[in-house]
């Protein structure tokens, strides 16, 4: 007669298969997923109103603006999106390359179904912030970008064409 398994070596070894046996599922989850095109519709991106002060208390210049946003975004959902991190990147040299967020917004997976983000005259969330006087003027860029976080896989990043942008000549007060 053979040896008998005591009762640890058998919950060791019923554990370690389930482990097994679920990274095999997360990993037939992540090839199924990984060929399906993702598609997207940037309709339009476009700063729409833009103020722009002198913070002589803290010596920066700080910009608030207003943008129209018109993107469809539907084709992107697939059984493996978890949520999508969907933001408005400023982009601007002053002279190193400075990238700032003004809009952000997370998508969940109950809200994926029609991903259809119209947004117009909507206020930017956060102001833009430089360390001196240096915003008068300059050239810019808006990108509307977004992450596809996954349940299992790699996070990947998509963009929409960048749309160039100028910050104001005179300050508003």
């Amino acid at each position: 007669m053979g040896m008998m398994h005591n009762v640890t070596a058998r919950l060791n070894s019923s554990f370690f298969f389930g482990v097994w046996l679920l990274a095999a599922l997360a990993a037939l989850n992540i090839a199924s997923s990984f060929f399906i095109e993702q598609k997207f519709d940037v309709k339009s991106v476009s700063v729409t109103n833009m103020k722009l002060y002198k913070n002589t208390r803290y010596n920066w210049d700080e910009a608030d603006m207003e943008f129209t946003l018109n993107a469809d975004l539907t084709d992107i959902f697939n059984w493996n999106v978890k949520l999508i991190y969907l933001y408005l990147e400023i982009d601007y040299f002053n002279p190193e390359r400075n990238q700032v967020i003004v809009w952000d917004k997370i998508i969940w997976r109950d809200q994926l179904k029609q991903i259809k983000v119209e947004l117009t005259k909507n206020k930017g969330k956060y102001l833009i912030k430089t360390k001196s006087y240096d915003l008068i003027g300059r050239n810019a860029t808006a990108t509307l970008k977004w992450e596809v976080i996954p349940i299992t896989g790699f996070v990947y990043k998509m963009q929409s064409e960048s749309v160039p942008m100028q910050f104001l000549e005179k300050y508003s007060y």
